[in-house]
């Protein structure tokens, strides 16, 4: 897929609050299952982060550029700040019945094996899941959101999208200073695809269990409608630039910034 670079962005590390306290229950699309499959969501990305800063500091001292050493810095600050966000919705889910600790624990006794994993692939694993998660920034930037997800829902994950595409090519420039081989790439690919599948499942089918079990009456929720066409939207987009990623010579800076990042960076930054 052909993408023209747009040239890297300023990595801003913005400090955030967010109100979920009058978060419908059915928030994703009011739909049920959508809505597990997104608390898995608010429940992973806080781990993920905690694993990209992990494996990334592992490598700082390779690092000799005074502007790769900021970017660095910049990036752990920004997915320290996105941790915390979004483990603001764990006590809501917990008051709510979502067995979120249960998930915790499957993911802690996946990453228990991370010790056995090279640094260098973990490195690339993260290269690769952060080249995931820009591209869903940019689906953020780029969908009303509004038309699935509450207002306050859908400033946490414009913001959280934004800041991944500032940042979308720290760990893939690591990533390059420490080995440039196109096998490790491919490789770290595949394994964060894999744990992209198994992971969120995995979280999905745990909540809905619970949901089954827990089942209340829910008051009807106005965003079912929005849900399905921007999925089929979301599923195109990102089959592009996955297949993009997989190129010998592809950078993370192909990816545009699109024109409603400075829309957001203004409305965020003024927050």
């Amino acid at each position: 897929m052909n993408v023209m670079a747009s040239g890297p962005a300023e990595i801003v590390v913005r400090h955030l609050s967010f109100d979920f306290s009058g978060l419908p229950e059915d928030w994703l699309g009011g739909a049920r299952l959508a809505t597990c499959f997104g608390n898995a969501g608010h429940v992973f990305i806080p781990l993920g982060e905690e694993f990209f800063i992990e494996t990334v500091k592992q490598f700082r001292d390779r690092i000799d550029s005074d502007e790769q050493r900021r970017d660095v810095k910049a990036f752990i600050g920004q997915e320290s700040v996105h941790k915390r966000a979004h483990e603001q919705m764990w006590a809501l889910l917990r008051e709510r019945g979502v067995p979120i600790d249960d998930f915790v624990q499957v993911i802690g006794a996946i990453r228990s094996v991370e010790r056995f994993v090279p640094a260098r692939l973990r490195l690339s694993v993260t290269a690769a899941l952060e080249h995931y998660t820009a591209v869903f920034g940019y689906s953020f930037l780029t969908e009303e959101l509004q038309t699935a997800v509450p207002d306050e829902m859908a400033r946490l994950l414009a913001w959280h999208g934004l800041e991944e595409l500032e940042h979308r090519a720290v760990a893939f420039d690591v990533l390059r200073l420490v080995d440039d081989g196109y096998l490790l790439r491919v490789a770290g690919f595949a394994v964060a695809s894999g744990l992209l599948v198994i992971i969120p499942l995995t979280g999905t089918a745990i909540f809905a269990a619970a949901d089954r079990t827990n089942r209340r009456r829910r008051r009807p929720s106005s965003f079912e409608s929005g849900l399905g066409a921007m999925s089929a939207r979301f599923a195109k987009r990102m089959s592009g630039h996955l297949v993009d990623y997989l190129r010998p010579g592809f950078h993370p800076s192909h990816l545009q910034m699109p024109p409603e990042a400075a829309t957001w960076a203004a409305k965020l930054d003024r927050a």
